[in-house]
């Protein structure tokens, strides 16, 4: 994704600088201190000042499936890492029973949004003995965030038409659910 990797190259990049510091060019002045972000151990830089990347640490996800799979699917607990701050931030959070899981990744808002290239939905599910991925991310979901607040994240997700498995094994699918995460 476009929002990971731009991340990912001002990690890098920041992180480069950092260890190649030589004495040929001297250090730029004072920046003024409104603009300076403190993180602790740990955290990444966000492109918001003030509103550092949190951890969420325990949630739950209950899934209601249809179409080509049926069945309700309760997803206990979280992956780490999950990642979630609230509006301007981002979110990347995994729910799991440690067999199959549910991922929403993306910027963070509050209210309903539909997947697109910038927010994903993903349902890790099995079938039997098979597992089936199916990935949201051209408005076959509607993901409604109730609640976004630091440390806290609640919501409900309705899809319809999810296609997933192997092209001899292909399913459409339909999902519903809610899911939670604090920390």
């Amino acid at each position: 994704m476009p929002t990971k990797a731009l991340l990912a190259s001002a990690v890098t990049l920041v992180l480069t600088g950092a260890a190649c510091g030589g004495d040929e060019t001297p250090a730029p002045g004072p920046m003024p201190s409104s603009s300076l972000q403190t993180l602790a151990p740990g955290q990444l830089p966000t492109s918001s000042p003030g509103a550092a990347t949190g951890t969420v640490t325990s949630g739950s996800a209950t899934i209601e499936l249809g179409g080509g799979l049926h069945g309700t699917v309760r997803l206990t607990m979280l992956a780490p890492p999950a990642l979630y701050s609230p509006p301007p931030g981002s979110t990347a959070v995994v729910w799991t029973d440690g067999e199959q899981s549910m991922g929403i990744t993306g910027m963070s808002f509050e209210g309903g949004r539909d997947t697109s290239d910038t927010l994903s939905l993903r349902l890790e599910l099995r079938d039997g003995s098979k597992a089936v991925v199916l990935t949201s991310s051209a408005r076959e979901c509607k993901i409604t965030v109730d609640t976004a607040a630091v440390g806290s994240l609640a919501g409900t997700f309705d899809c319809a038409d999810l296609s997933g498995g192997a092209a001899a094994d292909a399913l459409s699918v339909d999902a519903t659910g809610t899911f939670t995460a604090s920390g």
